[in-house]
């Protein structure tokens, strides 16, 4: 529907205005953005009610739940490691690796998680790797992945 209106220098309203009706089968672009917020926000609540029963004493809930953090042990072969700190030394058999992740609100629909691992022994070459290979991840599936990733 088009209307022309005349113009008037008190009125600010536009000269031609175009209204489209919806039809059947059209659909409201802030409905539908509305619609796939609250799908996101529930995929996000499902999942973090898997990691909370997973990974329960494990998982810390940082700034209100907005970040979250989960210990992800690391186990070495049967006889360890042998780690050298001047005239000391220790075999290590077990290491940690923390993973802490904040989600947008558009998480898992449209963004991926925002996330680091945390870590005293990760090299940077290996550290960036896996940084690379956990976006691939989430990028093939573009879907809820934090439990797949713990």
């Amino acid at each position: 529907q088009v209307q022309l209106r005349p113009p008037d220098a008190a009125d600010r309203t536009p000269l031609l205005e175009v209204r489209m009706p919806l039809t059947e089968g059209s659909t409201d672009l802030a409905a539908t953005e509305r619609a796939t917020m609250t799908d996101a926000a529930e995929a996000r609540a499902q999942e973090l009610e898997c990691l909370r029963s997973m990974y329960e004493g494990e998982l810390r809930e940082l700034d209100g739940g907005a970040l979250l953090e989960v210990d992800i042990p690391i186990s070495l072969a049967d006889e360890g490691v042998l780690v050298a700190c001047g005239a000391q030394s220790a075999r290590v058999r077990h290491l940690a690796l923390v993973l802490r992740v904040g989600v947008s609100p558009n998480y898992p629909l449209t963004s991926a998680p925002d996330f680091a691992l945390v870590s005293a022994w990760l090299d940077a070459r290996t550290h960036a790797r896996l940084l690379s290979e956990l976006i691939a991840e989430w990028e093939a599936v573009r879907e809820p992945i934090l439990v797949g990733w713990v």
